[in-house]
This record gives C-alpha cells, sequence and structure tokens, in this order.
C-alpha cells in the first residue's frame, strides 16, 4: 500500500482495496485512519470513519476531501456543496432507518 501525505490520508488503488478490504476497513474504524481510493492513479473516493454532528474532525475530513480532488481545489463553493451533499445524506439515512 503507498502512502502519500495527502493530510494523512494514505492512497490505495481499487485492487488493493479488494484484496485488503477487511484489514483497511479494520484501519478505518479503530484507528481513524483515511483512505483516498485511486482508479488508474487517479484519485476516486475517499474512506473515512464515520463522524457524529459536531465532531471537530468534521474539518479535517473536509480538507481530506478538498485536498483529494483536484476540481475541488481552491473552490469556494466547496464547504457549501460538501454540507449540502451531508444534508441529503443525512435526510435519505433517515428514511432508510424508518
Amino acid at each position: 500500500m503507498q502512502s502519500t501525505h495527502v493530510t494523512d490520508a494514505s492512497h490505495i488503488s481499487t485492487k488493493e482495496l479488494r484484496d485488503q478490504l477487511a484489514s483497511v476497513v479494520d484501519r478505518v474504524a479503530l484507528r481513524g485512519e483515511s483512505f483516498v481510493i485511486t482508479k488508474f492513479g487517479l484519485p476516486r473516493a475517499v474512506i473515512m470513519p464515520v463522524l457524529e454532528e459536531g465532531d471537530s474532525t468534521r474539518e479535517h475530513a473536509d480538507q481530506v476531501l478538498r485536498k483529494s480532488f483536484g476540481a475541488w481545489k481552491n473552490r469556494p463553493d466547496a464547504a457549501i456543496l460538501t454540507r449540502q451533499i451531508r444534508r441529503k445524506a443525512e435526510r435519505r439515512d433517515e428514511a432508510v432507518s424508518r
């Protein structure tokens, strides 16, 4: 697994993730590590610990996302879009849990 410092997130390819999924999930859940998933060398997704509302590490999660994906870099509306996406996900999760 190749580790690069994009705000403490390790990069892992989709093939490596497939082969090491249980280990990666344990590292995320138990150690609080974050991973940027790459496909053909390009960042495609992020795996990070579940964060509670108001958790001080939410800002860290936002930084990981913004620095990992160049399209979002230096966009002033990135925080607004991130909040909108989170709200939609929370509403979806509430609907599913009913």
